[in-house]
């Protein structure tokens, strides 16, 4: 009987020193970890892409707005300049030329860059902008025609007379 005992212990320890799991096992559970860690990180660049995308059109609109305002409220020239070449939108006031501003420094804009994902219809600078006379009015009546290549869709902004404003369709 003690050497029953014995073996059963001898048995028992060599059990326990060479317990674990194999290395397909290991494996496995590793590239489970790793999918699940990565797959977030993949959805990630999409998401950015779609925010970029969202904060350019928000401020793009804002941005209309406010040259449209300076035009009522300080009875000057505002232009707005879509340039598909250098993949920018610049607002300008009669007070201003370029990026240099003009006396007053909410007349100072950046130019709005456009995210991968827009482009304009058409391959030609676009300008437009609000008369002078205090009215806010455009000086004419223009589409600005925005694609957004990875959703295949397209956003038009067509400026309205009289009340000024730009009507968004989306399609």
């Amino acid at each position: 009987m003690p050497n029953k005992q014995k073996l059963m212990k001898i048995i028992w320890r060599i059990s326990r020193i060479h317990s674990g799991f194999t290395l397909v096992e290991t494996l496995l559970v590793l590239f489970v970890i790793v999918s699940f860690t990565f797959l977030p990180v993949l959805s990630l660049k999409n998401w950015q892409e779609e925010l970029a995308t969202q904060r350019f059109f928000v401020n793009f609109e804002k941005m209309v707005l406010v040259c449209q305002q300076i035009s009522i409220v300080e009875k000057r020239e505002t232009t707005i300049t879509v340039d598909p070449a250098s993949k920018r939108v610049t607002f300008l006031t009669e007070a201003t030329s370029g990026n240099s501003g003009g006396s007053f420094p909410e007349d100072r804009f950046q130019p709005l860059l456009f995210p991968e994902t827009v482009t304009t219809q058409g391959s030609t600078t676009v300008k437009f902008g609000f008369t002078g006379g205090g009215t806010g009015s455009p000086s004419r009546l223009l589409k600005v025609i925005f694609k957004v290549q990875k959703r295949s869709k397209t956003v038009t902004y067509a400026l309205q007379m009289g009340s000024g404003r730009f009507a968004k369709t989306t399609e």
